[in-house]
Parts: structure tokens; sequence; C-alpha cells
């Protein structure tokens, strides 16, 4: 079951076909692709601080998992730390374009009548 907390945030995740894909290792490298492009990957990065998460992929870093060690999370909390720190510095036009991305996804998931395209196909 998805984290119901990432689903609020509203970011790219919430159109993807399957939102468990944040929380599996094999798909690590598609969702931080995906992250890269949020325009909401600050915001992102400071609810994982504020919930301490301990897994999935927020705001393009992988987290290591309930398992991991003390320096492992530390390592990602400060990579987190450095995504606040680094999109108060982002120019305008990268806010832009990743506003338009995700107006972009918005369109595609959600095409005339609001039902998510995802949840049609498997209905």
């Amino acid at each position: 079951m998805a984290n119901p907390v990432k689903m609020e945030i509203n970011g790219l995740c919430n159109y993807s076909a399957d939102p468990e894909d944040w929380f599996d290792y094999r798909k690590t490298k598609q969702c931080k692709r995906i992250c890269g492009n949020c325009p909401l990957r600050q915001a992102c990065a400071r609810t994982a601080l504020a919930l301490e998460a301990t897994d999935g992929v927020w705001a393009g870093v992988d987290l290591p998992g309930e398992h991991a060690t003390v320096e492992e999370h530390e390592v990602a909390r400060r990579q987190l730390a450095m995504v606040v720190a680094a999109m108060d510095h982002q120019p305008e036009s990268h806010r832009l374009r990743c506003l338009a991305i995700r107006e972009a996804m918005h369109n595609a998931a959600f095409p005339g009548n609001g039902a998510c395209v995802a949840e049609s196909a498997s209905a």
C-alpha cells in the first residue's frame, strides 16, 4: 500500500500507474529521474525529513530502509537537506519547466473527464 502522506504531497509520483514504485528498489533509477523534474521536490524532501521517513524514494533520494545503519540514515538525511537547500537557489526557468511537466502529467492522467487513466484502465 502506498504511503498516504507521500500521496498528499501531490507531486509527479501521484501520476504513476503504481504508487508502490516509489518503494520498490527495482524502480529506484526511474523514480529518481521523475523526482528530478518534480516541482514539489523541495516540499517532498522537507516532508521526508519531518516524518523521519526511512523507506522509498523521496525528492530523488533513495532512503536506505528501516534496517539500515544509523550512518546510512544520516547520509540520506543530509542528501534530503541538500535538496531543500539547492531548490532555494534554482533559477526561475527551472521552476517553470517543472510546473509545465507537472501540468502535462496531470493532463495526460486526467484527460478531459477528470478520471485517472491508470484507474480507468484497471476498471
